[in-house]
């Protein structure tokens, strides 16, 4: 093994994502933009080899100007002899019939150093080495099977390992108890370093537990408005007599950020808000979003005048304005509207009341929490599943 080496750690760079539509080109481009910056630190910081940890692009079929514009940023790290060793996330996958995986656009890279690791249950462990002593595991994205596949692995006590994982890790990211691996079943094995991709905005981005190393650098960009101020990093661990002795943890600057404000119906007023916003942005280019709470009639708040406001602002590429007021709920309620809770309190049994109150106060915890929403303000699919196997257990459990 080598004594002393360094490697570079990032993931979820969502390649060419275009969303908000209005501008798209811009979206996409700041995403190479991020890409890029974190290719040139592995060059200048002279790291030995880099690891990716899934979601490389943000579908399986970007712009084609994407994919050459990634091509160029990873000739360059061929150039210079760095290899990159990437698995698959949930955006990088196409299944054809029979879960039949599909030719995803990571695999038309021909490089002798760039290498996807994403076995499936009969070839796991897969591993690369890209430097002596050193191995590199990785799987890509499964879900709950994460477990399963993990199941009796014990990677070579005598080497360096490195496992990229693209799930939820409960200790580490948010998870989903009893579906997701943990720290403390990985700690238990021969890892080193567990590179954690999936979670946006992990609750502890880096902790050493028996050892082992769990570190999750959330993505590279403002991957919605809900997530923006989430950390967008890179990690370069400093590895001396087979331990991690420095660990690194850098923002990436943002080309286009994200912005998210809110303001109560009192205040929406269109200078007011104009000036608000333009002491909260970040960067020379931002898309912004408004959402206006309160009582009021949505329709007597003047979305569009504070909208072009906005856009007056140099830096603003697009501005958007949406209205979540109470004027509508409580006219229902006027009409004789019910409470949910009251209502089963009225009509369950004494033995069921207490589960399917515990479920609606679930369903409400989430809906309350904005990393669990999209940019629409609908539940996202993780918080959808949660809620889906809560309640099976609630329905079904007998």
């Amino acid at each position: 093994m080598s004594s002393e080496f360094s490697f570079l750690h990032f993931g979820d760079t969502h390649l060419g994502r275009n969303s908000p539509s209005r501008i798209s080109k811009k979206r996409a481009e700041s995403s190479v933009e991020a890409f890029e910056y974190v290719i040139e630190q592995a060059m200048e910081r002279d790291v030995d080899f880099v690891v990716h940890a899934g979601d490389f692009f943000d579908s399986p079929n970007p712009w084609p100007s994407v994919i050459d514009s990634t091509q160029q940023k990873l000739d360059r790290l061929e150039e210079a002899g760095i290899p990159l060793i990437a698995t698959r996330g949930n955006h990088d996958r196409s299944y054809g019939r029979g879960r039949t995986l599909k030719g995803i656009t990571m695999d038309i890279y021909e490089s002798e150093l760039f290498h996807v690791v994403d076995p499936k249950k009969p070839e796991f462990p897969e591993f690369r080495e890209p430097v002596d002593g050193v191995r590199v595991y990785a799987v890509g994205y499964h879900s709950d099977q994460t477990p399963r596949i993990l199941d009796g692995f014990q990677p070579d006590a005598e080497t360096f390992n490195v496992l990229l994982l693209h799930d939820f890790v409960e200790g580490l990211t948010r998870s989903y108890e009893g579906k997701h691996t943990s720290t403390d079943i990985l700690s238990s094995l021969d890892l080193d370093y567990v590179a954690v991709g999936h979670d946006h905005d992990p609750q502890a981005p880096y902790r050493r537990q028996n050892g082992t190393v769990f570190a999750a650098t959330g993505g590279t960009i403002d991957y919605t408005f809900n997530l923006a101020d989430a950390r967008k990093g890179y990690n370069i661990a400093h590895v001396e007599d087979g331990e991690v002795r420095e660990l690194e943890q850098n923002d990436i600057p943002q080309t286009l950020a994200l912005e998210k404000t809110q303001v109560d119906t009192a205040d929406a007023d269109p200078d007011t808000i104009r000036n608000e916003v333009k002491d909260k942005l970040r960067t020379d280019s931002a898309a912004v979003k408004v959402k206006i709470t309160g009582e009021a009639d949505p329709t007597e708040i003047p979305s569009q005048t504070i909208e072009e406001r906005l856009e007056e602002l140099e830096p603003v590429e697009m501005a958007e304005v949406l209205t979540s007021t109470t004027a509508d709920v409580k006219a229902e309620i006027d009409r004789g509207g019910f409470d949910l809770l009251e209502v089963l309190d009225e009509h369950l049994p004494d033995g069921e009341k207490d589960e399917f109150r515990a479920l609606q106060q679930k369903a409400t915890g989430l809906m309350d929490t904005p990393a669990n929403l999209t940019d629409s303000g609908n539940l996202d699919k993780s918080g959808r599943e949660e809620l889906r196997r809560e309640a099976e257990e609630v329905l079904y459990e007998d």
